[in-house]
């Protein structure tokens, strides 16, 4: 594969990691206001907690597709990148709408 080749691919890699990172973020604010965005309807109840938990994943996603400068042993698997953020935020999203958001 060439150097070129390799270097498209890279900054293809990184755009998409951006793009998934900052949806993520995003819909885990504002669920509502992305799907009257994206889809023109209203989400309420246990849509927004669905929304906020895609965003979670989208956002632990873009964690895991983000390309490594170094090639090292211990940077090689971009699960652990994502992971011990994603567990800890599900949870505290369901804590949350269960202490704070319930009616």
């Amino acid at each position: 594969m060439s150097q070129l080749s390799v270097n498209v691919r890279g900054k293809t890699l990184a755009f998409a990691a951006v793009v998934e990172v900052g949806t993520g973020f995003i819909m885990m604010m504002d669920p509502v206001g992305v799907v009257q965005l994206l889809l023109g309807g209203d989400i309420a109840g246990v849509g927004v907690l669905a929304g906020r938990c895609f965003g979670i994943a989208l956002f632990a996603q873009g964690l895991a597709c983000w390309p490594n400068r170094q090639q090292r042993a211990e940077s090689s698997l971009p699960a652990f990148r994502s992971m011990p953020w994603f567990k800890p935020a599900y949870g505290a999203n369901g804590v949350y709408h269960v202490v704070v958001a319930a009616p």
